[in-house]
Order: C-alpha cells, then structure tokens, then sequence
C-alpha cells in the first residue's frame, strides 16, 4: 500500500488490522480546524479515538511514535477555568495517560531539540514518546542502537521547517526528516508498512518512500495535496527559515 487518504484518521478502515510495524502520529495543536482555538477535552477525546485506531492498525509489538509540544496554558483551553491562567499544559504526558488507557505500553522518550534561542512565545523543543502494541516482539533491526542516531536521548536537529509547493502553499512545523529515518530505520524493515495518521507536509511519507518501506497517509487538508505530492515525488518543497 501506497496511498493518501483525504478524511479523518479517526477512521482508518484502509488499513487492515495488525498490519503496520510503525506509526508516526503528531497531532495538530488544536481540535479546531481553523487552528486557534482548543478545548482540552474535546481534544484528548479526539486523541482517544485516532490512537485507538492506529492501535488497531498496529501488529502486535509495532511502534507508534507520538511527537507532542507543551503548551502554556490558558482558562479558554479549560472552560473558562482561571486557575489554568499561566501555567504549563504537560501535553505529552496527558496523551500518555490516554495512551496508557488504550493499552499501549510506553517503552522509551526522547527530546527534540529544534533550536538553542529563546522564544518568548513557544517551546523550542518536543517530546518523542514511543510506544508498542503489546502482543509481540518489537521489531529493532539493529543492535546495539546507534551511538550517535537513535540511541542519544536529546537530538539536537534546528533546519527549518517550513515547507512551500510548487503553488505557494506555506506549511509551517513540518517534521525533521532525520527523526523519521531515525525511526523507521530502528522498528521496521524494507517493505514494512508505516502509517500516518497526521500526513501534513508529507514527511513521514516521503521519507518512509525513500526507505523503501509501504505507506499510508491520512489528512483531512485538501490543500495540502500539492505538498504531500511534492514532498513524496518530487519536485521537493521549497525550504523557508523561520527567521524570514
């Protein structure tokens, strides 16, 4: 398989059950499609059901990675709750517990380091949190893990990422490819399939191309099309720092 689907991840009745040795899955900021509002609730219910269904996907003993950025909180992401003004929504770690809830089991965490400059605004870093389906062995070609790749707890990886097709379409927050080929080559094998449930700019997919390995891609922005496209078949997205 080799395909993008344009609906919802909270059903993907595509991709066969214990199919997929790897997921990688990072959620959108907010549950809102216009991208500006969130209500916590509402968005880990919507984690609920799209982790429940990679779940599915998975075989026993595949990997779902799930890159996640903490955000300073605010009442309007609480109902209204004051007491949430101005401290910190440890994101990653309430998606654990709903991970924990579906029955995945969370074997390894490591941190994204996508800059040393400060930002007022946003963290400069995300978490990597891995997990398998229990069940089976955990693929891991390799051994012993790569010293200077995988193996390092921190990976300090700042190129931009900003993407723009062919037709002008900016997309910001792109992945870095290197922590997909990091992944991919550490849980699965050429051929292997690997799912994304949050294609965006088509990194995961296009890389996962390049490695050889089946895809399967699920994004609900038509507009991204071109991107995805591009990013998989080339020509290859133009790169924009975030500095201009």
């Amino acid at each position: 398989m080799k395909k993008i689907f344009f609906h919802t991840c909270e059903d993907m009745h595509e991709v066969k059950s214990d199919s997929a040795r790897l997921a990688f899955a990072s959620p959108p900021y907010t549950n809102n499609r216009d991208g500006k509002t969130l209500d916590k609730q509402d968005y880990l219910s919507f984690i609920m059901k799209t982790y429940s269904e990679i779940f599915r996907t998975l075989t026993p003993g595949g990997v779902l990675v799930s890159l996640n950025t903490d955000l300073r909180d605010h009442a309007s992401y609480n109902k209204g709750e004051t007491k949430y003004e101005g401290t910190v929504w440890h994101k990653h770690h309430s998606i654990r517990e709903v991970c924990d809830g579906i029955g995945y089991k969370c074997f390894d965490h490591k941190i994204w380091v996508k800059s040393f400059e400060q930002n007022l605004y946003r963290y400069n870093f995300s978490h990597i949190m891995l997990y398998s389906k229990p069940g089976g062995k955990i693929l891991r070609p390799h051994s012993p893990k790569h010293a200077d790749g995988f193996g390092t707890d921190v990976w300090h990886l700042q190129d931009s990422m900003m993407r723009k097709d062919s037709k002008g379409f900016l997309f910001r927050d792109a992945i870095h490819p290197e922590i997909l080929r990091r992944c991919i080559d550490e849980f699965t094998k050429e051929g292997d399939l690997v799912v994304s449930p949050f294609a965006g700019s088509g990194t995961v997919l296009a890389v996962a191309e390049e490695m050889g390995r089946d895809w399967a891609g699920y994004e609900v922005n038509k507009k991204l099309e071109t991107l995805i496209k591009e990013s998989i078949y080339g020509p290859k997205p133009k790169i924009y720092s975030e500095k201009k």
